[in-house]
């Protein structure tokens, strides 16, 4: 029980008491009569509170005195276990009878914009809606620790002068930004903060073990050395499987984070082990990946929600339409808009602003596509269950920290043609495809293990092919398949040139090649169904260029010029395909719990506003008191030929005649019968 002393006016405070909310619960609450009371009133305090002048005041005139006035009382909150109140009014009448014009119920909306949050703070200092998605820096009350890595102690491992901190725990996540300037020289821990617009590539570790002075990662990470200059690399560590509890339990001044679940049910293309997705991280999400329906046109999705511990209702019953913004300020998505190479600017925001409300007939719920700035549809909000799906394939590998990159790669064109390649001829070359032969195609990308001191590799290690994976039918006579990439579908990579001019930001590779697998048209069931083991990259194995099924730079260490990439065309012929070796991951599913490994992400890497729906379901009886009515009392400190009455509770009965909720006064209200006084007491549920 309490009173709120900042509180002016006179109001009723109402609350449900425990039987109440009990059969609230059971739908068995119902409200049959009122009772008023003035049990915490002592009448005779007014009386005997005035000097020996003002007791000679007439009662009307000692009731304009302030002094011992009843209306200045203080009155107790009610209490879940209340009292029980009389079984009749404080005038001895009987009880108000509810009846049906006293009762109405209905439902109100109220909504709100959130906060926006995540693990990233704006850079500037005005509003969130002026917050650009490449405004943002690291925020420091939510990583575990920071510091500089030193590349020159080695590729796989983070040195330290000193023992490691204690702090730096086995098994958590680290963040590296890969930063450094032509000339050798570091932006520094404190610059990349305020530099943190440039399009840096983002990648995440998982720490298998430190010993005296070093910590040692799940991979090798990228080599930043030029001739006898190392570059320190900011780092940051986060909690791994543990997330959910660390940021659910208070540990950071704000656990305000967003969710992140990638589920595959199938195994990703290359991994050679037969089912081996079911060793993946998050597949017991793999029943929300049917429930919305992406059980067989998708390969993996990634679940984005806020369910860690109790938070209370911050994002309402619904999420409000054509005000969501999600922010990913590492992703380098390849829409921007920018000519080949020459992006300066990194980040992702996806909105639903500009979407229609569509229904989903799987899942029975409303959902808004979530689309980039060009309009490009990148997954869906499911407005009701405050649920966020990211369906693009390629955002979805960049978001899996097993990706080994934090760019997304274009969608490649292909078609079929009847000719090879010149100087090749049809008389010295197969067509790949016959009539009812099928081709899934797609590429990767490969980078040199060892920086080169001109730039030709840039440091950067192979990552995860493509994941945009393209099916061409053949109906008819033989053809040839031809592979090219969309006009500005490489904004980010650097030729040793772009590397240069744009200050280390940006990614490289020395080599893309093509993966494919043919198969018969009539055994093609779905994406999500087809055989992920025979695949084959085609240009040889790994750091080889062979036939046309693979693209190079000038020469075999040079970076790719993002230019002349996208005016390459590679047509297959049967002999290209035959020459390739087969497609597999290896690494990429190194098995022990000391790796990571795909699905094992637990939280965004980015941030989420939103506006929010909270439907308020209302009850209201209404009381009115003729002025005929509680006018005395029998309470026994009321004095008939001196006292006037108030109401200090009201009482509600359901139809057994239990107290199931109970309204106090701030102060006690004062009755005459010269007074109607209507009560309108409103329930929110």
């Amino acid at each position: 029980m309490s009173y709120n002393p900042k509180r002016s006016g006179n109001y009723v405070n109402l609350k449900l008491t425990d039987l109440g909310r009990r059969q609230a619960t059971q739908g068995k609450l119902n409200f049959h009569e009122a009772v008023f009371s003035d049990r915490e009133v002592n009448y005779s305090f007014k009386r005997n509170a005035g000097t020996s002048e003002e007791i000679n005041l007439t009662i009307g005139e000692r009731e304009e005195s302030s002094i011992g006035d009843l209306s200045n009382n203080r009155v107790l909150s009610p209490a879940s276990e209340h009292p029980p109140v009389p079984t009749s009014n404080f005038d001895l009448t009987s009880p108000y009878l509810l009846t049906f014009p006293d009762i109405k119920s209905f439902t109100t909306t109220q909504t709100a914009m959130t906060e926006n949050i995540g693990m990233f703070k704006a850079l500037n200092t005005g509003t969130t809606s002026s917050i650009e998605e490449s405004d943002y820096v690291v925020n420091d009350q939510l990583y575990i620790s920071s510091g500089l890595v030193n590349t020159s102690s080695s590729y796989s491992n983070l040195g330290y002068d000193d023992n490691p901190p204690t702090i730096v725990q086995v098994g958590d996540f680290i963040n590296l930004t890969f930063q450094k300037w032509y000339d050798g020289v570091t932006e520094g821990y404190d610059a990349i903060r305020e530099k943190k617009k440039h399009p840096f590539v983002s990648l995440t570790y998982k720490i298998r073990f430190k010993s005296e002075n070093q910590i040692y990662f799940d991979r090798t990470f990228a080599s930043y050395i030029t001739g006898s200059n190392n570059i320190d690399i900011p780092w940051y560590t986060y909690p791994s499987l543990s997330a959910e509890a660390y940021y659910g339990s208070g540990v950071t001044y704000a656990p305000d984070v967003w969710n992140l679940n990638i589920v595959r049910t199938k195994n990703i293309v290359g991994d050679m082990v037969s089912d081996n997705y079911q060793t993946y991280g998050s597949l017991e999400f793999n029943g929300t990946k049917k429930y919305l329906g992406f059980e067989k046109n998708l390969r993996s999705i990634a679940i984005v929600h806020y369910t860690n511990s109790y938070k209370g209702s911050v994002y309402g019953d619904a999420l409000l339409a054509e005000t969501i913004q999600i922010d990913l300020p590492t992703v380098l998505w390849h829409h921007y808009d920018s000519m080949p190479g020459r992006a300066v600017y990194g980040g992702l925001r996806i909105t639903d602003i500009g979407q229609e409300n569509q229904y989903d007939n799987i899942a029975k719920t409303s959902f808004r596509n979530l689309a980039d700035k060009r309009g490009n549809v990148v997954g869906r909000a499911y407005m009701s269950l405050k649920v966020f799906v990211i369906t693009d394939p390629e955002l979805v590998t960049v978001l899996s920290y097993k990706s080994n990159r934090s760019w997304t790669l274009p969608k490649p064109h292909v078609t079929l043609v009847d000719n090879p390649k010149p100087p090749l001829n049809l008389e010295n070359t197969t067509p790949l495809l016959n009539d009812g032969d099928t081709l899934l195609v797609s590429y990767v990308t490969e980078a040199d293990t060892v920086y080169v001191n001109q730039f030709q590799s840039l440091g950067f290690r192979s990552s995860m092919h493509c994941e945009y994976i393209q099916r061409i039918d053949c109906q008819g006579s033989s053809k040839y398949v031809n592979v090219t990439f969309p006009d500005g579908g490489f904004p980010y990579m650097r030729s040793e040139a772009g590397f240069v001019s744009h200050s280390g930001s940006g990614w490289s590779a020395n080599r893309v090649k093509l993966i494919a697998h043919k198969m018969r048209t009539a055994d093609f069931t779905d994406l999500n169904s087809i055989d992920t083991e025979n695949w084959v990259r085609l240009g040889g194995a790994e750091g080889s260029s062979v036939g046309d099924g693979a693209y190079e730079g000038f020469t075999s260490t040079d970076s790719i010029d993002p230019t002349y990439l996208q005016a390459h065309k590679f047509i297959i012929s049967q002999e290209d395909y035959d020459a390739g070796v087969a497609y597999e991951m290896g690494d990429f599913f190194t098995a022990g719990q000391e790796f990571l490994t795909a699905g094992d992400e637990t939280f965004l890497y980015g941030n989420v506003q939103v506006g929010t729906v909270e439907k308020i379901h209302k009850t209201t009886l209404t009381l009115s008191i003729s002025n005929q009515y509680l006018n005395t009392s029998a309470n026994p400190t009321f004095d008939f030929t001196q006292d006037r009455a108030y109401i200090t509770e009201v009482g509600i009965l359901n139809t057994n005649g239990e107290l199931v909720a109970v309204g106090k006064t701030t102060h006690p209200v004062r009755k005459t019968d010269l007074r109607f006084i209507v009560f309108q007491l409103e329930f929110d549920f």
